[in-house]
């Protein structure tokens, strides 16, 4: 047998000894000294807080209502967890409502209860209270809850929940855009859509944020309507506050321009004109989609000016194709000229970046002949702007700055 195996087969052993040590000494002393181990231990350097030792004592804790009791009254979270599986292993029905109610009214125990209690799976009173019992700021908890194959009632419980972040933190879990969790039943699968239409990850967990982004670029592909269901709820929280910024998880807009047409149509509509922070979704909603850029304009459902949004910083495909038809639409080429000339980050001197955007519009009008304005337009501005930055580093040398 390899050493390691020898060694950790050894601290095996000794856990072992050491849990039914302390469980011998019964509830209150059981307590006090496991707890007095635990402070010593992190003196050591040791912080991962005696769960191990808890765990292997769990069997040897022949009245789990007296030790949850000594847990309670010496404020031990990690001994209570210990109590509480016990007591749900032996005799589940004899734990009362009061008591699950004291605990998560306690700050020191309400995580470990609700792990404890719904990490079992099973669907029995105590997982009813302690589902019902749940507020918005518990939802991170089911980040790692379920994380096997198959999906249990409990799961269904909470993808039904009333407080959205609790139902969403649910539907995140499920093995749809990521390939673990459980397998999302079918007949679940409309509480399912809905918790998801109502997702907002700035209230889950960061895994969950990750979670969230895998299922929001499935959908792009295999549930558009979800997809922008979820997307038209986020502008109309959006709408209600006066403007747009890009929504949680971060890059999310770029799930966009893979969505039908009649879909990115819908969504134009809704944000085109939205005062805003950041750059708008129609660089992904309309892109270089001429086509839907035409249709938005000849329904009045989005101006020429509007459009603009969605040439900010693209010197590419997006301003060769929708370029012209904004020329033609009476946009002035200075206006394109602007928004095409955005650059989002830039390591160097200012004057180094105008030079860029001059080479840029200079080959321009040889591409693109129909932008010849927009390329003359953006030559002006750049030239004018590498003059002024010029001007400013030079006047920083001198100050030595």
């Amino acid at each position: 047998m390899d050493t390691r195996d020898d060694a950790a087969q050894g601290r095996a052993h000794a856990v072992e000894a050491l849990a039914q040590k302390i469980a011998a000494l019964g509830p209150l002393d059981g307590v006090v000294r496991f707890d007095a181990l635990i402070e010593q231990s992190k003196l050591a350097g040791d912080h991962g807080g005696g769960v191990w030792v808890a765990d292997r004592m769990v069997p040897h804790l022949a009245d789990p209502a007296s030790w949850h009791a000594a847990a309670t009254a010496t404020g031990s979270p990690i001994m209570l967890r210990a109590a509480l599986t016990r007591w749900l292993t032996t005799s589940p029905g004899t734990l009362s409502a009061d008591v699950l109610t004291a605990a998560l009214d306690d700050p020191r125990f309400r995580t470990g209860v609700i792990s404890t209690v719904l990490g079992r799976g099973e669907d029995d009173e105590a997982s009813e209270f302690v589902i019902e019992a749940m507020r918005m700021e518990d939802a991170w908890l089911l980040d790692s809850l379920f994380i096997q194959d198959e999906p249990n009632e409990v799961l269904h419980r909470l993808l039904l929940h009333p407080i959205p972040a609790i139902a969403s933190s649910a539907a995140v879990t499920f093995a749809v855009g990521q390939p673990h969790g459980p397998s999302l039943p079918e007949t679940w699968r409309s509480a399912w859509r809905g918790a998801v239409q109502h997702l907002r990850p700035e209230d889950l967990s960061r895994h969950d944020h990750w979670r969230a982004d895998q299922l929001l670029g499935h959908l792009a592909d295999h549930d558009p309507d979800l997809l922008e269901a979820w997307y038209t709820e986020r502008l109309g929280e959006m709408a209600n506050r006066g403007y747009f910024a890009a929504p949680e998880p971060h890059g999310c807009d770029l799930h966009l321009d893979r969505l039908p047409q009649a879909h990115r149509y819908r969504l134009s509509v809704r944000c085109a004109g939205l005062p805003r922070i950041g750059h708008s979704p129609l660089i992904q909603l309309v892109g270089s989609d001429r086509d839907l850029a035409e249709r938005l304009i000849r329904d009045c459902a989005v101006t020429p000016d509007n459009l603009l949004e969605a040439l900010v910083g693209q010197r590419n495909e997006t301003l060769e194709s929708l370029g012209p038809l904004l020329l033609d639409h009476g946009v002035p080429p200075a206006h394109i000229a602007a928004n095409v000339a955005w650059v989002d980050s830039w390591w160097g001197d200012d004057s180094a970046r105008h030079q860029h955007l001059i080479d840029y519009f200079t080959t321009l009008s040889t591409r693109v002949p129909a932008l010849a304005a927009v390329a003359a337009a953006g030559l002006a501005q750049q030239e004018a702007s590498l003059r002024e930055a010029e001007s400013r580093e030079r006047a920083a040398r001198v100050r030595g700055v």
